[in-house]
């Protein structure tokens, strides 16, 4: 075997070239000599080359304008170079570097600057934007969801180890940021189109007040489109007060800034037809303050308010003149409070409902957002411990002097009265009847002829329940 081998030459050792190497010099490989000619065709084929005739250089006009360089000491067509070939034209568009200038190019300046946008876009390679594309699936499925912007470096994680090609680069908060920042421009003008060509759209509003944060104004606009009617978010902006003037302020700023809309306009203010609002005090009705500054821009303009809000409103106005409605309150936040307060309190009356072989029902806390779903789930929650909170209220505090036993000998003081248990009952029957009507008026799929027929049904009720 030696002898076949005797006559060959001995590889040489330096014209090994590892992996890393070959990485390396991927764009000086198609590097030729320095003898060729530069050819105008270049300039249509690929728009991003610049060609230099006094010291005959040609470069790429984005990398330079953006300052990205490649990484690996690799030839840089951001700089200059006379080593003019097609090949190396095409391996520098496929690299990463100028994918990386091209989406800052892409991404720059005015949203609604389209054409240029579309042709710097139309000059990537199918590689790398097929690449931004999934990664602008990726930002648009958190924004959707509503899942943070951190997300999106293990979802391009998961992405490279199922096979989906999303590239090296663009895995960072920032980047993601970007995206979503992009494709809610096209969202927003998407929206600005559908009204252009609507005859007409209406303006809702809803008020956002926190004790954690400002008082804000979420507007929306409802239109039709195609046959359909569509009601999408427009933005959210801060108010200063809650007074008419302030709201009014409040959404036309949004409507400028998000949709480039001046509701003093003319041809907008003809397509303003109706205008909806929650049931807050001094917002509701025709004659309102907010109505009438928006009958300033519109005349015609139809103001109407939410009918499950007026009607939670409505309520608590009537509840809050009964001495015994604030009673039961006050008795369902004290019991919440008693046994949430403390953990071994809130095993106690688990240990008493599996005694008296009762569904687990621990006290819920009344009120939250939706009062009317709030205070029924409460009052439920406490009818049906009502056996085991009593045993266990008076069995709480046995051999001890503390502040627990009298507070367990008050609660269960007020917890025997019999008007506070008939009451309480009463309640919950009232309260099921206006849910449903709430639950009804919500419905997206309801008519106006389901609501006034759940109205009607509701009010027989309320009068046979008048006779109780």
């Amino acid at each position: 075997m030696w002898s076949y081998f005797k006559g060959r030459d001995s590889p040489d050792p330096k014209s090994r070239v590892t992996e890393k190497q070959r990485k390396a010099r991927s764009l000086d490989h198609y590097l030729p000599k320095r003898n060729n000619q530069f050819l105008k065709i270049w300039l249509k084929k690929f728009p991003w080359l610049v060609y230099d005739e006094i010291p005959n250089l040609m470069f790429c006009g984005l990398c330079r304008k953006h300052g990205v360089k490649p990484s690996g000491g690799q030839a840089s067509l951001s700089q200059g170079t006379d080593s003019f070939s097609a090949e190396f034209l095409r391996a520098h568009q496929l690299s990463e570097a100028h994918a990386r200038a091209s989406l800052m190019e892409a991404t720059k300046g005015s949203p609604g600057n389209r054409a240029s946008s579309e042709l710097t876009v139309r000059a990537m390679s199918n590689v790398t934007l097929g690449r931004v594309e999934n990664l602008f699936r990726s930002c648009h499925a958190l924004a959707k969801t509503g899942r943070p912007l951190g997300d999106f470096i293990w979802m391009c994680k998961l992405d490279a180890m199922k096979g989906v090609d999303v590239g090296p680069i663009f895995r960072t908060k920032k980047s993601a940021r970007t995206f979503t920042y992009f494709i809610a421009e096209v969202e927003r003008r998407n929206l600005r189109e559908k009204l252009e060509k609507s005859p007409f759209f209406s303006v809702i509003s809803d008020g956002l007040s926190a004790s954690w944060m400002e008082k804000a104004e979420l507007v929306y606009v409802q239109f039709a489109h195609l046959g359909k009617v569509h009601c999408q978010l427009v933005g959210v902006q801060t108010a200063e007060k809650k007074d008419p003037l302030s709201v009014k302020i409040a959404i036309e700023k949004t409507l400028e800034r998000n949709l480039r809309l001046e509701l003093s306009d003319q041809g907008w203010a003809e397509k303003l037809v109706g205008f909806g609002r929650d049931g807050a005090p001094g917002s509701e009705g025709e004659n309102s303050g907010l109505a009438l500054l928006l009958r300033e821009i519109q005349p015609r303009v139809l103001t109407v308010y939410c009918f499950a809000h007026h009607l939670e409103r409505s309520c608590q106005a009537v509840f809050q003149s009964v001495p015994l409605y604030t009673d039961v309150r006050d008795l369902l936040h004290r019991v919440h409070r008693f046994y949430h307060s403390s953990p071994p309190r809130e095993r106690s009356p688990r240990a008493a409902v599996r005694g008296l072989r009762l569904r687990p029902a621990m006290p819920a806390r009344a009120g939250g957002g939706r009062w009317l779903q709030g205070l029924q789930a409460a009052l439920q929650s406490f009818l049906k411990g009502y056996p085991a909170i009593t045993q266990q209220l008076r069995s709480t505090g046995e051999g001890r002097s503390d502040g627990s036993r009298q507070k367990a000998e008050e609660l269960l003081e007020i917890l025997l009265r019999a008007d506070i248990v008939r009451f309480a009952h009463f309640l919950v029957d009232v309260l099921h009847v206006l849910s449903i009507l709430s639950h009804i008026s919500q419905n997206r799929n309801s008519s106006i002829a389901d609501v006034f027929a759940a109205l009607k049904s509701t009010l027989e009720m309320l009068r046979m329940y008048q006779t109780r």
